[in-house]
């Protein structure tokens, strides 16, 4: 953004230096768009969930790994802390392991850039890797036709258009570092910037057509296009960015059922020693552990207890105080993740109960256990609203 900032600034000058005018509106844009960010999160979440991940994030660059929870692992005492003193601490021992050896920080943002640039699963066709064929052969096809398209934008950079694609490609490239492909899916992590990857491909489509047909392949009139129909949408767009959410959440809390009296005062209570949750209860929304014998492979709902193990270990979860539970569990095992219906608040609750043990019927249901933590243990069920 701020490259597209700088790119407008110089564009629109006229007969001055810079368009201080284009400056001051695009710096007003981009922190209003912040602003609407931090303020759908005041309605329907908490402002401290913003950007939590990436204190994560730059701890794992600054020490060159490519586990984005590497301080999980170097620290284990922050699995103690939450919220912002987690963020907080993981920042501080970021810049301490950055002032011992600032050149990692280097080394690993041209790894970045090498890495997104590279014809692989996490570079930026990654999205390729998805579909059955010659993987390779078209993220390479796929690169050919951006390298034509950018050094089409070179030739003509006196071009507005061409301009604002070298400045979104700079913008993009010394971005890299600050959010490595590694972190996780390319797709998902570069989906605001995937745009110019299809201009560009079709740039150099373009191109290449024009050498064989020596003429355009699609004509398009300029004067087709109506300018004030681009603002109308994008003003529309974030009203419903922002209304949307707050109407969510104000309809939702308007219509959801009263909860039934007997969620308050259980009956039949469950035994002293014991915890009372109430939870809605679908069938099809669980998984059941089972024994790698009796199953060949995992098809869900049904998953091989050696599957799921792996899954978490190899994902790194195992590492977080919410997970640690499930790294107990043995076949035969229920699980599902669902909201504790409790009259005061919602909390989110796993639940681990034995396969025989669970409700016939679909509906809210009393949950007799044990807790700990975000896990809960059940005993017993009884179905108290359909």
């Amino acid at each position: 953004m701020p490259a597209l900032i700088l790119w407008g600034s110089w564009f629109f000058r006229g007969e001055s230096r810079y368009s201080l005018r284009f400056l001051g509106w695009g710096v007003g844009v981009l922190l209003l768009s912040f602003l609407l960010n931090y303020l759908v999160l005041m309605i329907v979440g908490s402002p401290e969930v913003a950007f939590s991940n990436y204190a994560y994030t730059f701890y794992a660059n600054v020490v060159g790994s490519k586990n984005w929870q590497q301080v999980r692992f170097d620290y284990p005492e922050v699995l103690e802390l939450d919220g912002s003193d987690l963020s907080s601490r993981i920042y501080e021992l970021a810049f301490e392991r950055l002032r011992a050896n600032p050149l990692i920080l280097v080394r690993t943002s041209l790894e970045a850039i090498a890495a997104f640039l590279s014809p692989t699963a996490q570079g930026s066709f990654s999205f390729v890797y998805n579909f059955g064929g010659s993987h390779r052969f078209t993220a390479y096809l796929l690169y050919l036709l951006s390298l034509v398209g950018l050094f089409r934008c070179f030739r003509q950079w006196r071009n507005p258009h061409s301009s604002m694609v070298l400045a979104f490609c700079l913008g993009m490239l010394v971005s890299l570092p600050m959010v490595p492909p590694w972190v996780g899916s390319a797709g998902r992590i570069y989906a605001a910037t995937v745009a110019i990857s299809a201009v560009l491909i079709a740039l150099g489509l373009t191109c290449l057509w024009r050498r064989v047909r020596q003429k355009a392949a699609i004509q398009v009139s300029e004067q087709s296009f109506q300018a004030k129909v681009l603002p109308i949408f994008s003003m529309l767009l974030v009203l419903f960015t922002v209304l949307g959410p707050a109407i969510t959440k104000a309809v939702d809390a308007a219509i959801a059922p009263t909860l039934p009296q007997q969620m308050i005062q259980p009956s039949p209570p469950c035994p002293t020693s014991e915890r009372t949750i109430f939870v809605r209860y679908a069938p099809g929304a669980v998984i059941h552990l089972v024994s790698d014998e009796s199953l060949r492979q995992t098809h869900l709902p049904n998953v091989r207890i050696s599957d799921f193990l792996n899954g978490i270990r190899s994902s790194g979860a195992d590492q977080r105080r919410e997970v640690e539970p499930m790294t107990r569990l043995t076949s035969g095992t229920t699980l599902w993740n669902g909201i504790e219906l409790n009259p005061r608040s919602l909390k989110n609750v796993w639940i681990f109960a034995e396969r025989e043990t669970l409700p016939t019927a679909r509906g809210i249901v009393q949950v007799c256990g044990r807790r700990e933590g975000t896990a809960f243990y059940a005993d017993s069920f009884q179905l108290v609203h359909p």
